[in-house]
């Protein structure tokens, strides 16, 4: 039997009608999986994947959806259309689905790492809605373009990975999704801090070293920054986080906590020592 027919054929036993996000991934115009080698398939399903989701709309959230994982239909509402939101176990489950039973690929595998990381920054999402939930100093959300990840799905086949939500498409390690690794500071009073590892450039702002503070935590200890720059907090120019700084910092983006990657030297020595992570 021809692919088309083979494809259009499992399309059909799965009831993924011409109108379902499945069937018109399958067969994205110009881009037809039946015309991919087979080499290529996989990353090719996960462009089409990718590029349908961000076309439509498609939210990404922090929960999988309807209990779906639970009773085995993981990916079927996202594939006929009965949803349009989900997180990355839900979009890469959607895309494994999409391999094994109308592609038939062999091979095709779930990945995920438990790292806590930031992504590398000028990163885009299947959410073309979230532009990012980490800023620095100088670089707001959009500009900056990272995304804050508590650990991450994704799929592989062999030595290939594939990312369906960063549009991700044949890296070999985890790593290679991470711009800087996470880490909670030792003997810290609160929550909402982590020290940071750069792997990669560029450089953030500032001289290290760094770390990331989710901005409930600022908001909170706001009164131990400054109204505005003082030279007697951050010698010698008087640039660091302020109140007014904190003021203009939304608490989300999309469904996300927002964050703040920052050298230590431009937080408030109060705050440092508040937090006991001097």
């Amino acid at each position: 039997m021809p692919l088309k027919d083979r494809y259009l054929k499992n399309l059909a036993d799965r009831e993924y009608g011409p109108t379902t996000p499945a069937f018109e991934i399958i067969a994205r115009p110009g881009h037809e999986l039946w015309e991919q080698a087979d080499e290529n398939l996989a990353r090719a399903l996960t462009h089409n994947f990718y590029e349908y989701g961000r076309a439509k709309g498609w939210r990404w959230i922090t929960d999988c959806f309807n209990g779906s994982r639970r009773d085995g239909n993981l990916g079927v509402p996202l594939l006929k259309g009965t949803i349009n939101e989900t997180n990355c176990g839900g979009f890469n489950s959607s895309v494994k689905r999409l391999a094994d039973e109308i592609l038939e690929i062999k091979g095709f595998e779930e990945a995920f790492t438990s790292d806590v990381f930031v992504t590398k920054p000028a990163l885009q999402t299947i959410d073309a809605s979230w532009v990012g939930n980490v800023r620095t100093l100088e670089r707001d959300f959009a500009a900056f373009g990272a995304f804050f990840f508590s650990g991450h799905h994704w799929n592989r086949m062999g030595r290939e990975h594939f990312d369906a939500t960063t549009d991700s498409l044949g890296f070999t390690r985890a790593e290679d999704l991470e711009w800087c690794k996470l880490a909670v500071p030792p003997r810290c009073k609160y929550s909402g801090i982590w020290s940071v590892t750069v792997i990669r450039p560029p450089k953030p702002y500032g001289e290290p070293t760094y770390v990331v503070v989710r901005q409930g935590l600022l908001k909170r200890l706001r009164h131990l920054f400054p109204a505005g720059a003082a030279r007697d907090v951050y010698p010698p120019h008087g640039i660091g986080v302020t109140q007014t700084f904190i003021d203009h910092m939304p608490l989300t983006s999309g469904a996300w906590p927002t964050l703040l990657l920052v050298a230590r030297t431009h937080l408030a020595a109060a705050f440092r020592k508040e937090i006991n992570c001097p």
